[in-house]
Parts: C-alpha cells; sequence; structure tokens
C-alpha cells in the first residue's frame, strides 16, 4: 500500500490537469510506486523534473550503455534498491553483462574488462564524503 493516496485527475486542480494528464500519458505505471507515485502530487513539478531526466537520458552524449553502467555502481554502492531495480534490467538490454550485473548486485569480483573502472568506482564511493563547504 502506497505511503500518499493515488492522485485522480479529479484532485488535481484545473491549472495543473494538462501536466498531470502529460505525465499520465508517458507513466508506464510510474505513478503507481517509486518516485513518481509521489511527485505526481505536483504534476508540473514531475513534468519539469522529468524534462531534465529525459534531457540526460536521450540528448547527453554518454551512450546509453555507460549511463546505465553508472547508475547501477552508484546504486549498489549507496544500497538504493529502487534505482537499482529500476536500471539493473537496462543496463542488460544495453549490453552490460549478466555476468557484470549479477557481480555487482551480489559484490562478488567483477569481471576485468567492465570491473577495472567499477573497481574505481567502488572505491570513489567508499572514500569520497560530502563536506559542506
Amino acid at each position: 500500500m502506497a505511503r500518499t493516496p493515488t492522485v485522480t485527475r479529479d484532485m488535481v486542480p484545473e491549472k495543473y490537469r494538462e501536466a498531470f494528464d502529460h505525465e499520465v500519458a508517458i507513466s508506464r505505471n510510474a505513478m503507481e510506486n517509486g518516485p513518481g507515485s509521489v511527485m505526481i502530487n505536483s504534476p508540473e513539478m514531475r513534468k519539469r523534473a522529468n524534462h531534465l531526466v529525459f534531457y540526460f537520458r536521450e540528448e547527453s552524449e554518454l551512450p546509453h550503455n555507460i549511463q546505465e553502467l553508472l547508475m547501477i555502481m552508484t546504486a549498489r554502492a549507496k544500497d538504493c534498491q529502487y534505482v537499482w531495480f529500476a536500471h539493473a534490467a537496462r543496463a542488460r538490454e544495453q549490453g552490460i553483462s549478466n555476468d557484470f550485473v549479477d557481480a555487482l548486485r551480489d559484490k562478488k569480483p567483477l569481471p576485468k574488462l567492465q570491473g577495472a573502472g567499477a573497481n574505481c568506482s567502488r572505491l570513489r564511493h567508499r572514500t569520497v564524503q560530502y563536506q559542506p563547504g
């Protein structure tokens, strides 16, 4: 059961219904769980946030396989289960090997080719802490 009630179109103020309709049309069930279920409470904010997500995903010069590799490495390093489950399958679809994804998930030694960069990332995530400045 969701912690927040599921928002329906009738619950949304008229001036935000266009944004709500747009987000519902592109959501692919994202409003049923995860951040989308919370963000739809502010349809205009969600629309703007998704615009940024789509920009990074589609307009970035970083290849999709690298984007997904970075997402799962960071998700695993920070134990972000939602992000992991959202991106592990995408990483596989983008050509990241099953052996690599499984080893990363299980915190086992990584396959050599992709593992070299990922091991650097693991070390960075363990040692670098944000210091307000």
